[in-house]
């Protein structure tokens, strides 16, 4: 065989010598290839993780807005079942015997006695206050991150205050993400008490 004969047949060729250890051209191909294969991996996690933060923000945004209409739309209810003296008894069991409560509330109790649970399995209480004057909405075990979209959610109209776990009540008009960040302390039981008269000073 001719020394052109042996030049072709010796491939693949080795190359020089690296520190004494001879690496094959193929060797270095499945090197590259393995580290390809682990920057892709890397890429698709750290893709996937993006992906799933953004669905899960753009979840608590919407079930914050849907929870945010849902308490003013129970204020508007509330406020046609003002009688002559006022708000009076069993706010829930009059909204209910009119048709008037809100259909995304759940109802774990019966219509004379109701007891109404919201988005997040906590109570929500309707209460009469200062002699019939005005009344209060109560949602409890709120999480933090929906508690500070729905402070920031609910417009002053029929509400006009809300109050913390200490009792201290501040304007609605006076709600901004400051006050929500400071307000909703717990990541998941935060209880918000809307009211219908302005916050005392």
């Amino acid at each position: 065989m001719s020394a052109l004969g042996l030049l072709m047949v010796r491939t693949p060729q080795a190359l020089p010598p690296l520190f004494g250890i001879g690496v094959s051209r193929r060797g270095i191909r499945r090197g590259f290839g393995v580290i390809d294969g682990s920057i892709f991996m890397v890429l698709a996690v750290a893709f996937l993780v993006g992906v799933m933060a953004m669905a899960s923000s753009a979840m608590t945004k919407s079930g914050a807005n849907e929870a945010a209409q849902e308490v003013t739309n129970l204020s508007l209810a509330i406020r046609t079942i003002k009688s002559s003296n006022g708000y009076t008894g069993d706010l829930a069991a009059q909204l209910i015997s009119v048709g008037q409560l809100p259909s995304s509330i759940t109802n774990t109790g019966s219509d004379s006695a109701p007891s109404l649970v919201d988005t997040w399995g906590g109570a929500i209480t309707l209460t009469p206050i200062n002699s019939g004057a005005g009344f209060t909405i109560e949602y409890d075990a709120v999480p933090g991150p929906e508690c500070k979209l729905i402070l920031t959610g609910v417009k002053s109209g029929v509400l006009r205050s809300v109050q913390d776990s200490s009792g201290t009540g501040k304007n609605l008009t006076d709600v901004d993400s400051t006050y929500a960040g400071t307000f909703c302390a717990s990541d998941s039981d935060n209880t918000i008490v809307w009211s219908s008269m302005l916050a005392t000073s």
